[in-house]
């Protein structure tokens, strides 16, 4: 036992060396077991048996508590169990007592956190219960055995029956998004093998065909996370239990091209599962994409996918549940494809950025999500800051007003005021708050729980009534109203308009536009649009050697010629650092249109495009009501409603007849 691992034995695995040992254990169990190594086998059980005979002096202080965070924090229980399911046929019979009386004792009697939870939210969605389902791969390896506990395995099957028809939606999108939690599947394989077929249902599989399917951006290969635009996650379970699903396919595809990369390094980032990120790798490494023969053809399985869901599958995606519009020209590689994220749902390590949106187009990602920390604040977010100041950390949720989906148009409306004025708190001082779950949706939902206030829901870390910081809220920057409308029109000419209605009180105030842009662009040309009756600002994006462009034009700011005129001066693009994944510093990039006025209300219109092609003309008519967005072939109007509520309402007409109206 060397002397710099005791002295951090009862550290807990985020910040013991320990864990890299925890983590490399079961793989060399199974490479000993594929590659019948007997001498390796025999030196991995030795190991093993050392290594339980360590823990045994602890022994009190797991048996003693139910609480299952705090043991697999210091055990790092799934690679026990997993070692000794691999690297049994090589032990003898003393090191296969010695573990698994271990494994016995240490998970005789104990709960499971999924179990304790009502099946409501927030209390059946906390990333803890996947975490602490890797119970499930130390009591299945001495299933049948001595020691063997019967009724801790069926609370897990209850725990995450209730994880998968609550944490997530019939829709598939799940409370957390794709940032802290999976869908569990890993954990789902073997309860399905013994009869609990959760992985099989149209819930779960809609998670990849439905939920990943449409926050893919339209090339493929990066998905709309909250904490960035990245490649897809836990994918080899679904592709394990849905070989020949195409969708599931290229969704895998996508996760594994990546992991065999000339440059790709072992790294174990994170202590609480060997599942991720590298097992995935491992085990599906012979035939990665599930081809019949020794090559796969990526671009050629996604561009047959892509022909398909252009015969069936919607252009939109919309959850009133977790409260995402994600929406597109078409299931094309150059399609234009916008996300628009109300969330409404509250914490669940999201950052703080209701109703940011994502812009992608042309092969390309324009108004970007920025992949930092999965609790980051505003200032890394498409969304508006007010004399500095974004949303309450571990913001409430954001609340959907209205929705509608036409053939040329796709629109959602929302209010963040919630997470304008308030942040999540369990501090005594907070307040018990009466909103519902119902109140984010624009949609009722039918479940009872569904009208009970967030303060009554369990909480999501011990079930007890009271909803935990879920439910309770500390006053932050009150505002009145924090209005976004967002959509993508489409046609021979696709462009996206974005219409924000934000008001604090009845002072001035200093806000900023935000839209958070790629490394790579930067300021073309800035010159007045092309509108003869009123200024304008044509900011042109891009970057060197690339003929793609991202019109921006402001087609309003404030109430002013020269609140206009200031923001038109003021627009720019802003470099910044801030802390990044795993404690690190990252840069980033924005573009910053400000404002100084009582109501910050913005019209912006994005459209992208190949250099040399036409830019629309866009003509206010007299009242500055109706703005006519013109090419030769397309003609487009949009009359702006003002609203005694502070929220614009919009109304599309094309050639003359109405064709998409949000109220």
């Amino acid at each position: 036992m060397p002397a710099d691992l005791e002295k951090t034995w009862n550290d807990p695995m985020v910040s013991n060396n320990r864990r890299f040992l925890m983590h490399l254990m079961p793989f060399e169990a199974f490479r000993c077991l594929i590659d019948e190594d007997a001498q390796g086998g025999k030196r991995i059980a030795a190991a093993m048996a050392t290594l339980v005979g360590r823990f045994n002096r602890d022994l009190p202080k797991f048996t003693g508590t139910d609480d299952w965070q705090r043991v697999y924090l210091t055990v790092s229980s799934d690679s026990i169990g997993l070692t000794y399911d691999w690297a049994y046929p090589f032990m003898d019979d003393a090191q296969r007592n010695t573990v698994r009386k271990f494994i016995g004792d240490i998970t005789h009697a104990k709960n499971y956190l999924g179990l304790d939870q009502l099946p409501a939210i927030p209390g059946n969605t906390s990333n803890w219960i996947t975490v602490h389902a890797n119970l499930l791969s130390m009591i299945l390896a001495i299933e049948g055995e001595d020691g063997y506990d019967p009724l801790v395995y069926q609370r897990l099957v209850e725990g995450l029956r209730k994880w998968c028809y609550v944490g997530a939606w019939a829709d598939g999108a799940p409370f957390e998004g794709l940032t802290k939690s999976s869908y569990a599947p890993q954990w789902l394989i073997p309860l399905a093998k013994r009869g609990e077929p959760f992985i099989g249902t149209e819930w779960a599989k809609n998670h990849v065909r439905k939920y990943h399917l449409h926050m893919m951006v339209p090339w493929g290969g990066r998905y709309v996370f909250e904490s960035g635009i990245n490649p897809p996650r836990d994918i080899s379970p679904w592709k394990f239990s849905h070989p020949a699903d195409p969708i599931v396919d290229i969704v895998y595809a996508d996760q594994v091209k990546s992991m065999f990369a000339d440059n790709v390094e072992p790294q174990w980032p994170i202590h609480r599962t060997t599942y991720a990120p590298w097992f995935p790798y491992l085990v599906f490494a012979d035939d990665p994409m599930g081809a019949t023969g020794a090559t796969y053809d990526y671009d050629k399985a996604f561009d047959k996918v892509m022909a398909d869901l252009a015969k069936t599958e919607p252009v939109t995606y919309w959850s009133d549940f977790y409260g995402c519009l994600s929406t597109r020209t078409a299931w094309q590689r150059d399609a234009h494809h916008l996300y628009f994220e109300i969330r409404s749902m509250p914490g669940g390590h999201s950052r703080d950025d209701r109703n940011e949106f994502v812009y992608s187009a042309l092969g390309k990602v324009w108004a970007n999500r920025t992949f930092t920390n999965s609790e980051a604040g505003s200032d890394v977010a498409s969304i508006i800051l007010i004399d500095g100041k974004g949303q309450g950390h571990q913001c409430p949720p954001g609340k959907a007003l209205a929705f509608v989906d036409t053939r040329q148009a796709t629109f959602a409306a929302a209010d963040a005021v919630w997470a304008y004025s308030h942040a999540l708190s369990n501090i005594k001082k907070a307040t018990p708050i009466p909103i519902t779950p119902n109140d984010s949706r624009i949609t009722p939902g039918k479940l009872p729980w569904m009208n009970q206030p967030w303060s009554f829901m369990p909480a999501w870390s011990t079930g007890m009534k009271g909803g935990d910081r879920h439910g309770n809220w500390i006053d932050y920057n009150p505002v009145q109203y924090a209005y976004r409308t967002a959509g993508l029109v489409r046609g021979a000419h696709p462009y996206v308009l974005i219409t924000d209605d934000l008001r604090k009180d009845n002072a001035e105030h200093d806000y900023l536009w935000l839209m958070q842009i790629t490394d790579d662009l930067e300021i073309i040309s800035r010159t007045p649009g092309q509108s003869a009756d009123q200024q304008t600002l044509d900011l042109v994006l891009g970057a060197k050697g690339d003929n793609r462009r991202l019109l921006v034009r402001i087609l309003q700011a404030g109430d002013t010629d020269a609140q206009k005129s200031a923001c038109i001066t003021g627009a720019r693009i802003d470099v910044f650092d801030q802390p990044g994944p795993r404690q690190t510093s990252k840069s980033f990039k924005r573009l910053i249109l400000p404002l100084k006025a009582t109501t910050a209300t913005y019209k912006i219109l994005l459209h992208a495009y190949q250099e040399g092609q036409p830019l629309p003309k866009t003509t206010w008519n007299s009242d500055k009501g109706t703005l006519g967005i013109n090419w030769t072939d397309q003609q487009d109007q949009v009359r702006f409603t003002p609203n005694p509520d502070g929220r614009t309402r919009l109304t599309l007409s094309r050639d003359g007849n109405q064709v998409m109206q949000i109220k």
